[in-house]
Protein backbone atom coordinates (compact mmCIF):
# COMPACT_ATOMS: atom_id res chain seq x y z
CA UNK A 1 0.00 0.00 0.00
CA UNK A 2 0.91 3.24 -0.72
CA UNK A 3 1.85 5.78 2.18
CA UNK A 4 -0.59 8.64 2.55
CA UNK A 5 1.57 11.20 2.24
CA UNK A 6 3.03 9.64 -1.09
CA UNK A 7 -0.44 10.52 -2.26
CA UNK A 8 -0.35 13.92 -4.65
CA UNK A 9 -2.51 16.78 -2.09
CA UNK A 10 -5.30 18.52 -3.91
CA UNK A 11 -5.59 21.17 -5.82
CA UNK A 12 -6.08 24.02 -3.00
CA UNK A 13 -5.86 26.96 -5.90
CA UNK A 14 -8.39 25.29 -8.07
CA UNK A 15 -11.03 24.48 -5.16
CA UNK A 16 -11.02 28.02 -4.36
CA UNK A 17 -11.63 29.40 -7.58
CA UNK A 18 -14.86 26.79 -7.58
CA UNK A 19 -15.88 28.61 -4.45
CA UNK A 20 -15.82 31.93 -5.42
CA UNK A 21 -17.46 31.72 -8.48
CA UNK A 22 -20.25 29.64 -6.73
CA UNK A 23 -20.29 32.33 -4.08
CA UNK A 24 -20.38 34.76 -6.61
CA UNK A 25 -23.06 33.02 -8.72
CA UNK A 26 -25.66 31.71 -6.19
CA UNK A 27 -26.60 33.89 -3.33
CA UNK A 28 -26.96 31.74 -0.07
CA UNK A 29 -30.34 30.89 1.66
CA UNK A 30 -29.54 31.68 5.04
CA UNK A 31 -28.15 35.27 3.53
CA UNK A 32 -31.18 35.51 1.64
CA UNK A 33 -33.37 34.36 5.11
CA UNK A 34 -31.34 36.37 7.88
CA UNK A 35 -29.66 38.83 5.84
CA UNK A 36 -32.49 40.15 2.98
CA UNK A 37 -31.03 43.65 2.64
CA UNK A 38 -27.33 42.79 2.05
CA UNK A 39 -28.50 40.14 -0.23
CA UNK A 40 -30.20 42.69 -2.30
CA UNK A 41 -27.10 44.98 -2.06
CA UNK A 42 -24.91 42.64 -3.62
CA UNK A 43 -27.31 41.47 -6.43
CA UNK A 44 -27.90 45.45 -7.20
CA UNK A 45 -24.03 46.04 -7.00
CA UNK A 46 -23.28 42.79 -9.62
CA UNK A 47 -26.19 44.42 -11.67
CA UNK A 48 -24.81 47.48 -11.86
CA UNK A 49 -20.96 45.98 -13.57
CA UNK A 50 -23.08 43.78 -15.47
CA UNK A 51 -24.93 47.32 -16.90
CA UNK A 52 -21.45 48.57 -17.19
CA UNK A 53 -20.17 45.84 -19.05
CA UNK A 54 -22.92 45.83 -21.53
CA UNK A 55 -22.59 49.36 -22.13
CA UNK A 56 -18.94 48.95 -22.97
CA UNK A 57 -19.42 45.99 -25.33
CA UNK A 58 -22.15 47.50 -26.99
CA UNK A 59 -19.70 51.24 -27.61
CA UNK A 60 -16.83 48.09 -29.21
CA UNK A 61 -19.18 46.83 -30.89
CA UNK A 62 -20.73 49.61 -32.54
CA UNK A 63 -16.91 50.97 -33.24
CA UNK A 64 -16.09 47.48 -34.91
CA UNK A 65 -19.56 47.91 -37.08
CA UNK A 66 -19.09 51.47 -38.13
CA UNK A 67 -15.07 50.27 -39.42
CA UNK A 68 -16.58 47.86 -41.10
CA UNK A 69 -18.79 50.10 -42.92
CA UNK A 70 -15.90 52.48 -43.52
CA UNK A 71 -13.72 49.16 -44.45
CA UNK A 72 -15.57 46.72 -45.71
CA UNK A 73 -12.36 44.83 -47.11
CA UNK A 74 -11.04 44.41 -43.73
CA UNK A 75 -14.55 42.13 -42.65
CA UNK A 76 -12.65 38.73 -43.58
CA UNK A 77 -9.80 40.27 -40.43
CA UNK A 78 -12.34 41.65 -37.95
CA UNK A 79 -15.39 39.43 -38.13
CA UNK A 80 -13.94 37.14 -35.49
CA UNK A 81 -13.49 39.95 -33.02
CA UNK A 82 -17.30 40.80 -34.20
CA UNK A 83 -18.47 37.48 -33.34
CA UNK A 84 -16.77 36.86 -29.65
CA UNK A 85 -18.01 40.51 -28.24
CA UNK A 86 -21.41 39.18 -29.85
CA UNK A 87 -20.98 36.20 -27.59
CA UNK A 88 -19.74 38.36 -24.80
CA UNK A 89 -22.75 40.25 -25.04
CA UNK A 90 -24.93 37.79 -24.85
CA UNK A 91 -23.46 35.83 -22.06
CA UNK A 92 -23.30 39.10 -19.81
CA UNK A 93 -27.45 39.71 -21.01
CA UNK A 94 -28.17 36.05 -19.35
CA UNK A 95 -25.96 37.33 -16.39
CA UNK A 96 -28.07 40.21 -16.09
CA UNK A 97 -31.39 38.42 -16.74
CA UNK A 98 -30.27 35.77 -13.87
CA UNK A 99 -29.51 38.58 -10.95
CA UNK A 100 -32.33 40.61 -11.63
CA UNK A 101 -34.59 37.54 -10.88
CA UNK A 102 -32.93 36.93 -7.67
CA UNK A 103 -33.26 40.65 -6.81
CA UNK A 104 -36.90 40.36 -7.73
CA UNK A 105 -37.01 37.09 -5.26
CA UNK A 106 -35.69 39.18 -2.70
CA UNK A 107 -37.58 42.79 -3.49
CA UNK A 108 -40.99 40.81 -3.33
CA UNK A 109 -40.36 39.05 -0.40
CA UNK A 110 -39.51 42.41 1.27
CA UNK A 111 -42.63 43.43 -0.26
CA UNK A 112 -44.94 41.15 1.08
CA UNK A 113 -43.36 41.67 4.53
CA UNK A 114 -44.10 45.22 4.49
CA UNK A 115 -47.99 44.18 3.40
CA UNK A 116 -48.39 42.53 6.35
CA UNK A 117 -46.95 44.95 8.68
CA UNK A 118 -49.61 47.32 6.78
CA UNK A 119 -52.58 44.92 7.52
CA UNK A 120 -51.01 44.45 10.91
CA UNK A 121 -51.93 48.18 11.57
CA UNK A 122 -48.47 48.31 12.67
CA UNK A 123 -45.70 51.44 12.22
CA UNK A 124 -43.07 50.86 9.56
CA UNK A 125 -39.99 52.71 9.28
CA UNK A 126 -37.02 51.89 6.76
CA UNK A 127 -33.83 53.35 7.33
CA UNK A 128 -32.48 55.87 4.38
CA UNK A 129 -29.48 53.41 3.51
CA UNK A 130 -31.98 51.08 3.11
CA UNK A 131 -34.32 53.20 1.01
CA UNK A 132 -31.25 54.03 -1.57
CA UNK A 133 -30.66 50.56 -1.66
CA UNK A 134 -34.44 49.84 -2.60
CA UNK A 135 -34.51 53.13 -5.29
CA UNK A 136 -31.20 51.41 -7.36
CA UNK A 137 -32.18 48.21 -7.23
CA UNK A 138 -35.83 49.46 -8.91
CA UNK A 139 -33.61 51.42 -11.21
CA UNK A 140 -31.65 48.45 -12.75
CA UNK A 141 -34.52 46.01 -12.75
CA UNK A 142 -37.66 47.85 -13.72
CA UNK A 143 -37.21 51.25 -15.25
CA UNK A 144 -34.10 52.65 -17.34
CA UNK A 145 -32.48 49.11 -17.44
CA UNK A 146 -35.70 47.91 -19.87
CA UNK A 147 -34.39 50.87 -21.88
CA UNK A 148 -30.82 49.64 -22.20
CA UNK A 149 -31.98 45.92 -22.72
CA UNK A 150 -34.01 46.86 -25.41
CA UNK A 151 -31.07 49.23 -27.56
CA UNK A 152 -28.58 46.66 -26.53
CA UNK A 153 -30.81 43.71 -28.57
CA UNK A 154 -30.68 46.12 -31.35
CA UNK A 155 -27.03 46.88 -31.28
CA UNK A 156 -26.89 42.84 -31.44
CA UNK A 157 -29.20 42.32 -34.12
CA UNK A 158 -26.88 45.32 -36.18
CA UNK A 159 -23.56 43.50 -35.09
CA UNK A 160 -25.28 40.19 -36.60
CA UNK A 161 -26.98 41.42 -39.51
CA UNK A 162 -25.27 44.56 -41.04
CA UNK A 163 -22.19 43.38 -42.02
CA UNK A 164 -23.60 40.66 -43.98
CA UNK A 165 -25.97 43.40 -45.53
CA UNK A 166 -23.51 45.43 -46.45
CA UNK A 167 -21.63 42.78 -48.29
CA UNK A 168 -24.10 41.51 -50.33
CA UNK A 169 -25.12 45.20 -51.41
CA UNK A 170 -21.03 45.67 -52.57
CA UNK A 171 -21.11 41.91 -54.06
CA UNK A 172 -24.48 43.72 -56.08
CA UNK A 173 -22.36 46.89 -57.14
CA UNK A 174 -19.03 44.56 -57.63
CA UNK A 175 -19.30 43.56 -61.10
CA UNK A 176 -19.95 47.23 -62.81
CA UNK A 177 -17.11 48.36 -60.66
CA UNK A 178 -14.98 45.91 -61.46
CA UNK A 179 -15.91 46.77 -65.08
CA UNK A 180 -15.62 50.49 -64.46
CA UNK A 181 -12.63 50.18 -62.75
CA UNK A 182 -11.04 48.11 -65.54
CA UNK A 183 -12.06 50.47 -68.03
CA UNK A 184 -10.76 53.25 -66.45
CA UNK A 185 -6.93 51.74 -66.36
CA UNK A 186 -7.23 50.37 -69.78
CA UNK A 187 -7.94 53.90 -70.29
CA UNK A 188 -4.92 55.43 -68.23
CA UNK A 189 -2.69 52.61 -69.63
CA UNK A 190 -3.43 53.87 -73.51
CA UNK A 191 -2.99 57.67 -72.39
CA UNK A 192 0.30 57.04 -70.69
CA UNK A 193 1.24 55.12 -73.69
CA UNK A 194 0.24 58.00 -76.10
CA UNK A 195 1.84 60.13 -73.98
CA UNK A 196 5.31 58.43 -73.93
CA UNK A 197 4.81 58.23 -77.36
CA UNK A 198 4.85 62.07 -78.11
CA UNK A 199 7.55 62.13 -75.36
CA UNK A 200 9.49 60.29 -77.81
CA UNK A 201 8.47 62.27 -80.95
CA UNK A 202 9.11 65.25 -78.83
CA UNK A 203 12.85 63.92 -78.03
CA UNK A 204 13.45 63.00 -81.15
CA UNK A 205 12.63 66.41 -82.43
CA UNK A 206 14.78 68.04 -79.69
CA UNK A 207 17.40 66.03 -81.22
CA UNK A 208 17.39 67.12 -84.24
CA UNK A 209 17.19 70.75 -83.54
CA UNK A 210 20.00 70.51 -81.52
CA UNK A 211 21.74 69.52 -84.31
CA UNK A 212 20.64 72.23 -86.51
CA UNK A 213 21.89 74.28 -84.33
CA UNK A 214 25.07 72.64 -84.43
CA UNK A 215 25.01 72.81 -87.89
CA UNK A 216 24.18 76.14 -87.74
CA UNK A 217 27.26 76.93 -85.46
CA UNK A 218 29.69 75.49 -87.61
CA UNK A 219 28.06 76.96 -90.70
CA UNK A 220 28.44 80.58 -89.29
CA UNK A 221 31.75 79.61 -88.37
CA UNK A 222 32.79 79.03 -92.13
CA UNK A 223 30.97 82.16 -93.53
CA UNK A 224 33.21 83.77 -90.38
CA UNK A 225 36.42 82.47 -91.69
CA UNK A 226 35.20 83.25 -95.73
CA UNK A 227 34.78 86.81 -94.70
CA UNK A 228 37.93 87.08 -93.19
CA UNK A 229 39.12 85.70 -96.05
CA UNK A 230 37.50 88.67 -98.29
CA UNK A 231 38.23 91.61 -96.11
CA UNK A 232 42.16 90.20 -96.02
CA UNK A 233 41.72 90.65 -100.15
CA UNK A 234 40.14 93.54 -99.66
CA UNK A 235 42.75 95.20 -98.10
CA UNK A 236 45.53 93.96 -100.60
CA UNK A 237 43.24 95.24 -103.21
CA UNK A 238 42.84 98.32 -101.43
CA UNK A 239 46.75 98.31 -101.68
CA UNK A 240 47.50 97.64 -105.37
CA UNK A 241 44.66 100.62 -105.80
CA UNK A 242 47.08 102.72 -103.67
CA UNK A 243 50.16 101.77 -105.68
CA UNK A 244 48.50 102.04 -108.89
CA UNK A 245 47.03 105.99 -108.14
CA UNK A 246 50.84 106.49 -106.70
CA UNK A 247 52.03 105.55 -110.44
CA UNK A 248 49.45 107.36 -112.18
CA UNK A 249 50.07 110.10 -110.49
CA UNK A 250 54.23 109.70 -111.42
CA UNK A 251 53.07 108.77 -115.17
CA UNK A 252 50.74 112.55 -114.61
CA UNK A 253 54.16 113.75 -113.71
CA UNK A 254 55.92 112.51 -116.68
CA UNK A 255 53.29 114.04 -119.01
CA UNK A 256 53.38 117.40 -117.65
CA UNK A 257 57.14 117.16 -117.83
CA UNK A 258 57.36 115.99 -121.28
CA UNK A 259 54.37 118.29 -122.56
CA UNK A 260 56.64 120.94 -121.00
CA UNK A 261 60.17 120.30 -122.78
CA UNK A 262 58.52 119.67 -125.77
CA UNK A 263 56.73 123.33 -125.91
CA UNK A 264 60.07 124.66 -124.78
CA UNK A 265 61.94 122.73 -127.96
CA UNK A 266 58.66 123.86 -130.30
CA UNK A 267 59.75 127.43 -128.76
CA UNK A 268 63.62 126.77 -128.99
CA UNK A 269 62.65 125.86 -133.12
CA UNK A 270 60.53 128.27 -133.77
CA UNK A 271 63.00 131.26 -132.46
CA UNK A 272 65.99 129.38 -134.32
CA UNK A 273 63.40 129.40 -137.88
CA UNK A 274 62.64 133.21 -137.27
CA UNK A 275 66.21 134.46 -136.26
CA UNK A 276 68.80 132.27 -138.19
CA UNK A 277 66.61 131.74 -141.15
CA UNK A 278 69.53 133.16 -143.89
CA UNK A 279 71.50 130.03 -142.17
CA UNK A 280 69.35 126.70 -143.38
CA UNK A 281 72.90 124.46 -143.17
CA UNK A 282 72.79 125.36 -139.60
CA UNK A 283 69.32 125.79 -138.91
CA UNK A 284 68.87 122.20 -139.87
CA UNK A 285 71.33 120.37 -137.96
CA UNK A 286 70.14 122.33 -135.11
CA UNK A 287 67.26 121.02 -135.89
CA UNK A 288 68.25 117.68 -136.53
CA UNK A 289 69.79 117.92 -132.82
CA UNK A 290 66.75 119.60 -131.28
CA UNK A 291 64.26 116.80 -132.48
CA UNK A 292 65.90 113.85 -130.85
CA UNK A 293 64.98 115.12 -127.48
CA UNK A 294 61.48 115.89 -128.66
CA UNK A 295 60.96 112.24 -130.62
CA UNK A 296 62.25 110.71 -127.09
CA UNK A 297 60.03 113.04 -125.11
CA UNK A 298 57.05 111.13 -127.52
CA UNK A 299 58.69 107.45 -127.08
CA UNK A 300 58.51 107.95 -123.31
CA UNK A 301 55.01 109.48 -123.90
CA UNK A 302 53.95 106.70 -125.70
CA UNK A 303 55.41 104.48 -123.50
CA UNK A 304 54.11 105.72 -120.47
CA UNK A 305 50.80 106.10 -122.09
CA UNK A 306 50.60 102.69 -122.69
CA UNK A 307 51.47 101.24 -118.78
CA UNK A 308 48.74 103.76 -118.43
CA UNK A 309 46.38 102.36 -120.12
CA UNK A 310 47.47 99.18 -118.72
CA UNK A 311 47.49 100.35 -115.25
CA UNK A 312 43.56 101.81 -115.96
CA UNK A 313 42.65 98.51 -116.68
CA UNK A 314 43.97 96.69 -113.56
CA UNK A 315 42.39 99.58 -111.61
CA UNK A 316 38.94 98.64 -113.83
CA UNK A 317 39.28 95.15 -112.72
CA UNK A 318 40.76 95.14 -108.79
CA UNK A 319 37.66 97.49 -108.30
CA UNK A 320 35.47 94.71 -110.21
CA UNK A 321 37.14 92.57 -107.67
CA UNK A 322 36.53 94.71 -104.67
CA UNK A 323 33.04 95.21 -105.49
CA UNK A 324 32.80 91.47 -105.84
CA UNK A 325 34.61 90.41 -102.50
CA UNK A 326 32.40 93.09 -100.90
CA UNK A 327 29.33 91.49 -102.30
CA UNK A 328 30.39 88.20 -101.28
CA UNK A 329 31.18 89.69 -97.93
CA UNK A 330 27.33 91.38 -97.37
CA UNK A 331 25.83 87.67 -98.83
CA UNK A 332 27.68 85.89 -95.94
CA UNK A 333 27.20 88.35 -93.60
CA UNK A 334 23.20 87.82 -94.40
CA UNK A 335 23.56 84.35 -94.41
CA UNK A 336 25.44 84.46 -90.90
CA UNK A 337 22.48 86.46 -89.92
CA UNK A 338 19.76 84.32 -91.32
CA UNK A 339 21.67 81.12 -89.53
CA UNK A 340 21.68 82.97 -86.34
CA UNK A 341 17.76 83.46 -86.50
CA UNK A 342 17.38 79.98 -87.04
CA UNK A 343 19.23 79.12 -84.06
CA UNK A 344 17.39 81.34 -81.56
CA UNK A 345 14.15 79.47 -83.18
CA UNK A 346 15.77 76.09 -83.02
CA UNK A 347 16.72 76.82 -79.22
CA UNK A 348 12.98 78.22 -78.40
CA UNK A 349 11.47 74.86 -80.07
CA UNK A 350 13.72 72.95 -77.44
CA UNK A 351 12.89 74.93 -74.93
CA UNK A 352 9.30 74.50 -75.41
CA UNK A 353 9.88 70.94 -76.57
CA UNK A 354 11.51 70.32 -73.71
CA UNK A 355 8.44 71.85 -71.10
CA UNK A 356 5.95 69.78 -73.09
CA UNK A 357 7.98 66.77 -72.10
CA UNK A 358 8.12 68.02 -68.73
CA UNK A 359 4.44 68.13 -68.68
CA UNK A 360 3.68 65.23 -70.05
CA UNK A 361 6.10 63.48 -67.49
CA UNK A 362 3.65 64.90 -64.53
CA UNK A 363 0.53 63.75 -66.48
CA UNK A 364 2.24 60.15 -66.65
CA UNK A 365 3.21 60.01 -63.17
CA UNK A 366 0.18 60.83 -61.86
CA UNK A 367 -1.73 58.63 -64.18
CA UNK A 368 0.74 55.94 -62.97
CA UNK A 369 0.05 56.98 -59.39
CA UNK A 370 -3.40 56.61 -59.69
CA UNK A 371 -3.51 53.09 -61.93
CA UNK A 372 -1.13 52.03 -58.78
CA UNK A 373 -4.11 53.25 -56.65
CA UNK A 374 -6.31 51.45 -58.81
CA UNK A 375 -4.69 47.82 -58.85
CA UNK A 376 -4.61 48.27 -55.53
CA UNK A 377 -8.42 48.18 -55.27
CA UNK A 378 -8.55 44.57 -56.82
CA UNK A 379 -7.06 42.57 -54.00
CA UNK A 380 -9.80 44.13 -51.95
CA UNK A 381 -12.31 43.31 -53.99
CA UNK A 382 -11.23 39.76 -54.57
CA UNK A 383 -10.96 39.17 -50.50
CA UNK A 384 -14.51 41.44 -50.14
CA UNK A 385 -15.78 38.51 -52.50
CA UNK A 386 -14.44 36.13 -50.42
CA UNK A 387 -15.66 37.23 -47.34
CA UNK A 388 -19.40 37.56 -49.28
CA UNK A 389 -18.44 33.80 -50.09
CA UNK A 390 -17.70 32.95 -46.32
CA UNK A 391 -20.82 34.62 -45.29
CA UNK A 392 -22.72 32.79 -47.68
Amino acid sequence: MQDLNSLPAPDKTSKQWHKRLQAWFVITAEMANEKPWQALFITTRKLRGIVMVLIALAAIGTGITLFIFLFPWKLTNWLPVLQVFLGLFFIALLLFIYFREQGNRFHARFLEEVRQLVNEQQHTFIPLDKRRILRQFEWYSKTAILKCNLIALCLALIFSTAPKKVINALILRKQSLVKSMQTAIEQKRQRIAHLNALNAQSEQMVVQAERLIKHNQIYIKRLRKGMQKHYRQITELRRYLRHLNQVDYQIRQLQKIGHNEIWKQERVVKSNGLVMGHIKGLVQAKLEQKEKPVALADAMLSKHGAILEKFKQLRVRYRKLERRTNHFSYLNSLEVKKAQVQIIKNKQLVKELKNNIKQRDNVVKSFQYSLAQAEQKFPRLKTLEAASQHLQ
